[in-house]
Order: structure tokens, then C-alpha cells, then sequence
């Protein structure tokens, strides 16, 4: 069994709106609340919350790297006119290759990004503040990303010029540990996996590497993989 981007993109499409919830900004505070949640199994706490209050308390929060820093682009760039220059960094291309996809009625050329309308596109995929959207963060940052370097060759990552043809392998490579914690709740990983990897990953607070690591052996790709449909 193995699923393409195609797969992935239409499954996860469908789990856009499962939000992750943030309650505090305050990092200590999080730790602390997080931490008590886990230590008293408060089954009642969304997992949604709990990935809010892991984010807030040891994720990536910084703007000048990663998802964040694309994300920091789209909510700038938002209202500002396409124009492309020599100099643009690839995060600048990106976000106006929307624009310019969108304006043009191109979208429905693109397997990741035909399923938007306009309005989806000044909404969600232009970011109005830094939310911490995990959906977000692997729709639009990672798959749209990569399938529209594929069409225009923009930048050094990867690259997919056919969603339906390449095997999803992101799980297995992702260095951002809520995204994979997003994606086995929106699959609907039972919580008690949930609840017991997250336990075993602050518990022992490793370095990111080893907390990937940690969740990727709890929650293997596979039993993520088998919960979505292969589109014939």
C-alpha cells in the first residue's frame, strides 16, 4: 500500500478546518498546563488544545525560518501587487505565483491548488495573522509549494510536477514534529496513541531530532497511510 500526493492533498483537504488551538502564547504557561494535562489524563482537553499548548510550550515559533516564515510572507505580501524581480527570495515567488495563478484562472491546472476559489485563496492560503495552522502548513507550505516548483522551478527544494504520480513519503522526512501530530489526530489516530506519544516525547524532552524520532516509532507512517483512501 502507498499513497500519492494526490491521496494525501484530497484526504487532508477534507480535515482543513480541524484547527489547532491556541490558548496561551505564554511558554511557560503552556508548559505548565500542558504538563498537568498529561500528568492527570484529562480525557475531556480537545486534542486540537493539547497540540496548541505543545506548539506554544517546545514547537517552532520563530518567524525567520520554516512554515512560519512562508506563512509571515503570505500575510505581507497579501495586498501588495504581483511584480517579480531578480532579487525576490523564493517564499516571495511563491506567494505571488498564487496571485498571478489566481488572477488568471490557471488554478484549475494544479492539483493542489484547483480546489481553492478566490475568496479561499484571500482567506486561508494569504494569511492574515501567524496561526500555527497545521493544515496549512502541509497543503499549502509543503504540497503546493512543491508542486508549483515543479511547473516554475523557483527554489532548491523539492520538487513534484504530478500529484497523482509520486508516492508520499513527507511523513518519513518532516523535521517539524506538531505537523506529524496534526496529521495522526486529523486521521483520526485513536487519542490514547495520541495522548501516550506526546507524554513520552515532553516527559523526556529530547532534542527535536530524537522527538521525531520518538514519533515517528509510536505512530508509523503506515497506520496514518492506512486510513486514507487511494483515488483511482
Amino acid at each position: 500500500m502507498s499513497r500519492t500526493y494526490k491521496d494525501v492533498f484530497e484526504f487532508y483537504f477534507k480535515k482543513k478546518y480541524l484547527k489547532v488551538r491556541i490558548k496561551t502564547n505564554d511558554e511557560i504557561e503552556a508548559k505548565k498546563e500542558l504538563d498537568y494535562i498529561l500528568q492527570n489524563d484529562c480525557d475531556c482537553v480537545d486534542l486540537l488544545e493539547l497540540l496548541g499548548l505543545y506548539i506554544i510550550a517546545y514547537g517552532q515559533k520563530t518567524e525567520s525560518s520554516g512554515y512560519l516564515k512562508l506563512m509571515n510572507t503570505c500575510k505581507v505580501l497579501k495586498e501588495k501587487d504581483i511584480y517579480f524581480c531578480s532579487d525576490m527570495d523564493d517564499d516571495s515567488v511563491f506567494v505571488l505565483l498564487i496571485k498571478y495563478i489566481m488572477k488568471n484562472k490557471m488554478n484549475k491546472k494544479f492539483g493542489a491548488l484547483r480546489r481553492y476559489t478566490v475568496d479561499d485563496v484571500k482567506k486561508w492560503i494569504l494569511k492574515d495573522d501567524i496561526d500555527y495552522d497545521q493544515a496549512w502548513h502541509l497543503l499549502v507550505a509543503y504540497i503546493l509549494y512543491q508542486e508549483l516548483n515543479g511547473k516554475y522551478c523557483f527554489s532548491s527544494v523539492g520538487e513534484v510536477k504530478d500529484l497523482g504520480q509520486k508516492k508520499f513519503t513527507y511523513y518519513n522526512q518532516c523535521k517539524c514534529e506538531e505537523l506529524l501530530l496534526w496529521m495522526a489526530i486529523a486521521a483520526g489516530i485513536e487519542r490514547r496513541k495520541i495522548v501516550s506519544t506526546l507524554i513520552m516525547v515532553v516527559s523526556k524532552r529530547k532534542k527535536s531530532e530524537e522527538a521525531l524520532a520518538e514519533i515517528r516509532k509510536e505512530i508509523p507512517w503506515e497506520q496514518i497511510e492506512e486510513k486514507i483512501p487511494s483515488i483511482k
